[in-house]
């Protein structure tokens, strides 16, 4: 079970999803999709909705 979890989490978070989407959706911490994440490698974006880029 744990396996399909973090597949799910690595493959949110791929997507674009946000560690709280990914928290919410897997009934998990904050901290524990974070863990996760460290623990496959996986470099976290930074904090905050992505900058919109002028026209």
């Amino acid at each position: 079970m744990q396996e399909r979890v973090e597949a799910f989490v690595l493959a949110s978070y791929a997507a674009g999803r946000s560690l709280r989407q990914i928290a919410e959706l897997t009934d998990r911490s904050h901290s524990a999709v974070r863990n996760i994440l460290d623990k496959h490698g996986i470099r976290r974006r930074g904090r905050g909705a992505a900058r919109a880029q002028p026209c």
